[in-house]
């Protein structure tokens, strides 16, 4: 067997390799702990002390919101006459003090007092998605972690080409999206965020996005989404797909104008194409050092 052919067939039949944003995202970048560190965001005049400084960051504060909000009660949530009633419910101090076992135990009455404070104002309170205003995430028809796979793209895979063979020969990209739901006709989806931020309004939030690497997620989790609802036109990504909002839960503010600590973006469907354009160019690039 020559070394060309030896080559040829290692190629085609390497082993089946699957990607994540966070994958990616080390592969293309110094590696970063987002949940863990504490970012520095640049400040444009204003001087904000954090709503939340009480609460300490770190992952396991990420993952104890992430698994309140996947397991509460939306309906109970959304039919509570008062903040004060839902927090007192047995069903959602069972839920908290369950979750509150991976927290360090002289943080857990902290964190059983303040994250029930914000998981219901974030998922009450108003959210801005660009000139659309939902009254509460919680009151939306909705779906959480929803999970897709999908291969990386090829040629034969864009969007833009309709229908065609679907075949995965470099490996697959996978994801789970936190918060999927309905306004309007149109789906939207939400990533929970539990950065601890210096200032959530919209300029710094959005200064920090771009720091913290979330645009690359947001890509691939909208190439996900779309292909999730089977659009496959320009046509009908207008008409179905919402766009994407991460919500920084330390940063919603019960009342305002719904957009502290909300970042919102919904790509033209050219964006989006050239979005998979640029996946299938990481071939000998990002996903070579995965």
């Amino acid at each position: 067997m020559t070394r060309s052919t030896f080559n040829s067939l290692s190629a085609r039949h390497a082993p089946l390799s699957i990607r994540s944003y966070t994958s990616l995202l080390r592969g293309i970048s110094e590696p970063i702990d987002i949940e863990s560190r504490a970012p520095t965001i640049v400040s444009d005049g204003e001087s904000e002390t954090p709503e939340y400084a009480d609460l300490s960051g770190g992952r396991s504060v990420g993952i104890f919101l992430h698994e309140v909000i996947e397991y509460l009660d939306l309906d109970l949530l959304a039919k509570a006459a008062s903040f004060a009633d839902w927090k007192n419910s047995s069903a959602v101090q069972t839920l908290f003090a369950t979750a509150a076992q991976r927290i360090p135990a002289h943080q857990r009455s902290a964190w059983i007092e303040r994250g029930p404070e914000i998981v219901f104002t974030a998922l009450r309170s108003r959210v801005a998605l660009g000139q659309e205003m939902v009254d509460a995430l919680a009151r939306c028809p909705n779906t959480r972690e929803m999970g897709f796979t999908y291969p990386i793209p090829e040629a034969a895979h864009t969007m833009a080409a309709g229908e065609g063979e679907w075949r995965i020969e470099r490996g697959l990209l996978v994801g789970s999206v936190d918060f999927v739901f309905r306004h309007r006709e149109r789906i939207y989806f939400a990533d929970w965020k539990s950065d601890s931020l210096a200032s959530y309004q919209p300029e710094s939030v959005a200064a920090h996005v771009e720091k913290a690497g979330y645009e690359l997620q947001a890509r691939i989790y909208t190439i996900g989404v779309v292909r999730l609802l089977g659009v496959a036109s320009e046509r009908d990504y207008d008409e179905r797909f919402g766009g994407l909002v991460y919500v920084f839960l330390r940063g919603i503010k019960s009342q305002g104008d719904g957009r502290a600590g909300i970042y919102f973006h919904r790509p033209s469907w050219s964006e989006v194409i050239s979005s998979e354009r640029e996946l299938m160019g990481m071939r000998e690039s990002a996903l070579q050092l995965l």
